[in-house]
């Protein structure tokens, strides 16, 4: 299995707490091409998760929450592949997945996560290159309607 790569070195860190995602650059082969596709993936997911009957019970102010969050760290290390939704990436074959940028925690995490995707995207001109996966940028400009 491919392993995630940062600056030509593997990544593979003990801890991301401190770290809340990176943008990555997936290389596939295919018929002696290769395509890419640009992505932004989270290191650790936030999920809601309600109290139980007995635990609401014994809370004495009802005007508090019935839920909290719970933090665990996502699939990025093993059985992540991307969100390419392209048909042809079925038959494709993964050669690499190199980490271009590493975003930290902080209060605009997500903002910077997002920018810095439409970034490479638009700097790589990806939307118009052919062995480009990528169908869109933030489902508001589409490959096909660039000219």
């Amino acid at each position: 299995m491919v392993s995630w790569t940062y600056k030509g070195e593997s990544f593979n860190p003990e801890s991301v707490e401190a770290l809340n995602g990176f943008i990555y650059k997936l290389t596939y082969e295919y018929n002696d091409k290769e395509y890419y596709y640009y992505g932004q993936k989270s290191f650790n997911t936030k999920r809601k998760k309600y109290y139980t009957k007995k635990e609401m019970l014994l809370r004495t102010d009802k005007r508090l929450k019935n839920y909290y969050y719970v933090t665990k760290e996502s699939d990025w290390k093993n059985k992540y592949l991307g969100s390419c939704k392209d048909q042809r990436i079925e038959d494709m074959i993964l050669v690499d997945k190199e980490i271009l940028k590493i975003i930290p925690q902080s209060a605009n995490a997500k903002i910077n996560l997002t920018y810095w995707e439409v970034y490479y995207i638009m700097v790589n001109n990806a939307i118009i290159d052919e062995q480009c996966l990528n169908a869109n940028i933030l489902n508001s400009f589409f490959r096909g309607r660039i000219e």
